[in-house]
């Protein structure tokens, strides 16, 4: 029965973490959007400079990679329905019968109902876990477009 709730607390461990590090895909993706419109706007407000077509389409590129990693970050850190004991359940189980039942088959249920609340768990840990690496993915591929943007500007510029 230990080992079923360790695992138990560990699922909600994990959501917790994914949850947490979601929002900071999010954070940094706005704050690396933020710095991209800063430099465009510094390169374009230099005297008789304008920014080189291909750094425009690079810079772009960037903010859409930006966007998309911010938006399935979101997409990770949203609230799910996590399967919980149901309140029937809780009270089928405070039932005179079934507190006079033997320990061993009260156990056994119980495990039981963990072992499904595990099950759900992992299933939504692991849709949360595919959105943050696909997140973390686009925000380094935007990190790279970036560099690339500001390398255009300094060599054409």
């Amino acid at each position: 029965m230990k080992l079923v709730q360790d695992q138990l607390a560990e699922e909600r461990s994990t959501k917790s973490s994914l949850e947490a590090r979601a929002i900071g895909v999010i954070t940094s993706s706005g704050a690396l959007a933020t710095l991209l419109f800063a430099l465009a706007a510094l390169v374009t407000k230099a005297a008789g400079h304008e920014l080189p077509d291909l750094a425009r389409l690079v810079l772009g590129a960037t903010l859409v990679a930006f966007m998309g990693a911010a938006v399935l970050a979101i997409i990770a850190a949203r609230p799910e329905t996590y399967q919980e004991v149901t309140i029937e359940s809780l009270r089928a189980a405070a039932t005179q019968e079934a507190m006079g039942a033997p320990a061993e088959k009260g156990e056994s249920e119980i495990a039981r109902v963990l072992v499904d609340i595990i099950a759900k768990a992992r299933d939504e840990n692991g849709n949360k876990a595919r959105f943050l690496r696909r997140a973390v993915t686009l925000e380094s591929v935007a990190a790279v477009l970036l560099a690339l943007a500001v390398a255009i500007v300094l060599v054409q510029g």
